[in-house]
């Protein structure tokens, strides 16, 4: 949305990067309206084929995407350094940690816990699982359209592949590996999965073998992923250290 935005009708990369969280905050709401009436599994299912349906419109409208061929976006910042790039993706980092470090410490927040735990619980307290669950659908969604825009505007070229299911699946396995449940967890998953596969590199065909590997392990051995686990560690050592003073 950002970028055809600003390909498309001329506004500036700044507005583009506006209507871009607009346009994806909108999205998540139509799409709320059919998905929240089904129920487990199958709400990530319909998700997905969203997410697939628009990649293969984007292929194939040409006359508006380029298809395959790409759409070249511009950037926000003169000059090839990046530098400005990092400052701003903090910025928008921290300003994000800290609405979601307030939602979960409001109201919104105590539901968002019980529709978690149990939705037939939360639903005999008087919580509307169906209004809390599509607010929270729309704002993660609006902070993955600043994401998306970011992303279009620093990479300067997009390409319907971008859009694939490669890359949702790849943010499930940060989120996974992480810690689901747990607001610190994804972010760690996502630090230490880049981290690992620029380490990698030098592997060649077999660092997606290694790198499945230690997923996999991290996922039989941490089920609560890498934030379960600094969980545990910390409690073993409150535990040590309340022994040794008694």
């Amino acid at each position: 949305m950002s970028a055809l935005s600003v390909v498309k009708l001329g506004l500036s990369p700044w507005f583009g990067f506006a209507a871009g969280a607009v346009g994806a905050a909108i999205a998540s709401l139509v799409i709320s309206w059919p998905t929240f009436r089904l129920k487990g599994p199958y709400v990530a299912i319909v998700t997905l084929a969203f997410a697939e349906v628009l990649r293969i419109i984007c292929s194939n409208w040409v006359s508006l995407t380029r298809g395959q061929l790409g759409l070249s976006v511009p950037t926000l910042f003169e000059g090839s350094s990046r530098l400005p790039y990092y400052y701003l993706i903090f910025l928008i980092f921290a300003v994000v940690m800290v609405i979601l470090v307030k939602m979960m410490r409001s109201s919104f927040g105590l539901a968002a816990i019980a529709i978690r735990e149990s939705q037939e619980a939360g639903e005999s307290l008087g919580i509307n699982i169906i209004k809390y669950k599509r607010i929270g659908f729309v704002i993660t969604s609006l902070m993955a359209g600043i994401a998306g825009a970011f992303y279009a505007h620093y990479i300067g070229i997009l390409t319907p592949d971008m859009m694939g299911t490669g890359t949702i699946f790849s943010i499930l396995v940060m989120g996974l590996f992480g810690g689901i449940g747990t607001l610190i967890g994804p972010v760690l998953g996502a630090f230490v999965l880049t981290l690992l596969a620029e380490m990698l590199r030098d592997f060649a065909h077999y660092r997606f073998l290694i790198y499945s590997l230690i997923i996999i392990m991290a996922v039989l051995f941490l089920p609560g992923g890498l934030a379960g686990g600094l969980d545990k560690i910390k409690g073993t050592f409150s535990k040590s250290v309340q022994f040794n003073q008694s």
